[in-house]
C-alpha cells in the first residue's frame, strides 16, 4: 500500500507528493528511479552504479548542491554507510548526514524542505535494496 504525502506548506519549490514500492512523486509527477533533489533543485536520476561500491565522491557530488544537510533514503530498510567513506567529505564541507528508510527520508526531507531549509534528498526507490552497497561499506547493526 503507498501512501500520498500531502504537505503543510508549498513554500519549497520541490516537494514530495507520493512514494510507494515502485515510485517516488514530486510535485506529482512519477519518478521511477532513484532520484537527488532539493528544495529548489529539480529532481534528477542519482545514478550509481550497481558494479561499484560507493565512493567519497558520490557524496562529493551531493554535496556540490551546497546543503546543510544531507538525506540518504536506503529503500526498505535503514543501512548505515560506515563513515569511512563519508565522514571527511562531509565534515570538510559542514555538512549534516542522515542514513534512513526511503519512506523516512521523504517525510524528512518534505519537513525541512517546507522551512526553507537547505537539504539535499538522495533516495533509492522505497521498495528498493541497495544492492551496490558492498558489504565492507555498511556498518553492522
Amino acid at each position: 500500500m503507498g501512501a500520498k504525502l500531502q504537505p503543510d506548506s508549498l513554500s519549497a519549490r520541490y516537494q514530495i507528493t507520493g512514494l510507494e514500492g515502485g515510485f517516488i512523486a514530486v510535485n506529482d509527477q512519477r519518478w521511477f528511479e532513484s532520484i537527488v533533489l532539493s528544495g529548489s533543485l529539480a529532481p534528477q536520476p542519482w545514478v550509481v552504479s550497481v558494479e561499484e561500491s560507493l565512493q567519497p565522491s558520490h557524496f562529493q557530488d551531493l554535496i556540490g548542491h551546497e546543503p546543510d544537510i544531507l538525506l540518504i533514503g536506503t529503500g526498505t530498510q535503514q543501512v548505515f554507510v560506515h563513515p569511512s567513506i563519508w565522514s571527511d567529505v562531509c565534515r570538510e564541507a559542514s555538512v549534516g548526514i542522515e542514513f534512513m528508510t526511503s519512506a523516512a527520508a521523504c517525510r524528512t526531507f518534505n519537513l525541512l524542505a517546507s522551512e526553507n531549509r537547505r537539504v539535499v534528498l538522495a533516495t533509492l526507490l522505497p521498495g528498493a535494496q541497495a544492492p551496490y552497497w558492498q558489504p565492507g561499506n555498511l556498518v553492522k547493526e
